[in-house]
């Protein structure tokens, strides 16, 4: 099932709170990874495929397991909302 509009600033803060462990590409700042979870938020609500692929994704601490984990809808959804 896609996310409810209501679970989608949860999915946002999950979201943001395991990535800020990772080490943010040069140039990128705080507010673009919160703009980038915004995107990644509205695009589990509209496409359930890719709520299914984001979702465990956001409970796996390390990166690469984490990239490792999503599958195409998700990788798809990863490209379209990176800055």
């Amino acid at each position: 099932a896609a996310i409810a509009p209501a679970q989608a600033s949860d999915f946002v803060a999950r979201c943001v709170a395991i990535s800020s462990n990772d080490t943010l590409p040069e140039g990128m700042s705080q507010a673009d990874l919160e703009a980038g979870c915004a995107c990644l938020a509205a695009a589990a609500e509209a496409d359930p495929a890719v709520a299914a692929d984001l979702e465990p994704a956001l409970s796996i601490e390390d990166y690469e397991a984490r990239m490792a984990s999503v599958g195409p809808a998700g990788q798809a959804a990863l490209s379209s909302c990176s800055p």
